[in-house]
């Protein structure tokens, strides 16, 4: 299991009361879609609804929710599951193939799944944005857990001019 995320410089991921992107970086976008595509997301609920277009095409998507919505149909590629069916849902989903499964947030479900993660895909985003929904971990806790195997250089988004730059780490326990 990985862990892809992109993190403002106070730590803040999301807005609850809009929902939606805190900034535009179509780089990063593009690199999440490059490593997530044909595989299997495991979101919360909020971050499935802050989803423009709805599910993400060509992924298996598993809704992690304890409110599960009814008016939602399950399909071959959309699962909407409680914490106790997760684990059985996704060896079903896997058993058998080499799809990886990418944990994309939010807040809760980063803390819920940090321990089992072999490797965290991190995005520093050079901004402060108003929300109120946190990475739930500090660097310093990457840090500790995780050994870092690749950062790069600072980029700058060639839409909005914002600075981010790409981290890579791998945990510790899994010596990857």
């Amino acid at each position: 299991m990985e862990m892809i995320v992109a993190v403002a410089k106070n730590r803040i991921i999301g807005n609850t009361l809009t929902n939606t992107m805190l900034w535009n970086i179509p780089e990063d976008l593009n690199m999440f879609s490059k490593l997530t595509r044909d595989h299997v997301v495991v979101m919360g609920r909020n971050t499935f609804q802050s989803l423009p277009n709805g599910k993400l095409k060509r992924r298996i998507n598993v809704v992690l929710s304890n409110t599960l919505s009814k008016s939602q149909e399950e399909e071959d590629d959309l699962f909407f599951v409680n914490e106790q069916q997760l684990w059985n849902v996704l060896s079903n989903i896997t058993s058998g193939n080499s799809k990886k499964i990418f944990v994309i947030g939010g807040e809760s479900i980063y803390r819920l799944l940090y321990s089992w993660c072999t490797k965290v895909h991190y995005t520093l985003v050079d901004l402060e944005p108003t929300g109120n929904v946190l990475f739930p971990f500090l660097r310093e806790t990457l840090q500790e857990d995780f050994t870092e195997i690749e950062t790069g250089e600072w980029n700058y988004s060639q839409t909005s001019g914002i600075p981010f730059r790409y981290i890579s780490y791998s945990n510790r326990k899994y010596n990857i």
